[in-house]
């Protein structure tokens, strides 16, 4: 019987067939695969609420996207939502903001890859010091205080992470599609 949210459909599964002697062909729940999520072993038709399909494409917001993953929190969850939101409603209508967006683009997925590799405890700092005070700011509407909060916390990321940033945006950059992590193909 198939259940919702199976494990052996989820993006976190890693099925252990090739690796597993023991591995019945003719049987292929009978072994356990590897939980990216849970860092456990699970039967592939044992069910949880972290599915993600194997088609997931996250929607941007890369630092963020992985600082709430690496904790738990669901890809629509408040932070997360706010600063896209922000990041569609605001930033993406405002010339003014290209250079932000561009910069994000170019290296947030270099940055995303060393927190991803990092400590939960250095995620959680950037989520209690950083993301929440910057949604609270956005809600307040405090637009440009939360911008150079989250410019503060790139710039530490940054350093801290050895990352360089260009210093012009490319001309071909389009900043209303900007902002997500990795420059989107121009069509």
């Amino acid at each position: 019987m198939a259940y919702e949210n199976q494990c052996g459909t989820c993006d976190y599964f890693k099925d252990a067939r090739n690796t597993n002697v023991l591995f019945d062909k003719n049987n292929p729940s009978n072994i356990k695969g590897y939980c990216e999520w849970y860092k456990a072993f699970y039967y592939p038709d044992d069910s949880c609420g972290h599915h993600r399909s194997r088609d997931y494409v996250p929607g941007g917001c890369f630092i963020t996207t992985i600082v709430c993953e690496q904790l738990g929190y669901d890809d629509n969850c408040e932070v997360l939502s706010t600063l896209r939101s922000f990041r569609k409603d605001v930033l993406q209508k405002d010339v003014s903001y290209a250079p932000i967006l561009y910069q994000y683009d170019v290296i947030g997925p270099e940055i995303s890859k060393h927190i991803g590799n990092d400590s939960i405890e250095l995620s959680q700092k950037i989520y209690d010091c950083f993301l929440v005070p910057i949604v609270n700011l956005l809600k307040e509407k405090e637009y440009e205080v939360a911008v150079k909060r989250y410019i503060s916390m790139t710039n530490l990321l940054k350093n801290y992470y050895g990352v360089t940033s260009p210093l012009e945006v490319d001309s071909s950059y389009i900043f209303q599609n900007g902002g997500h992590g990795y420059l989107k193909k121009h069509l």
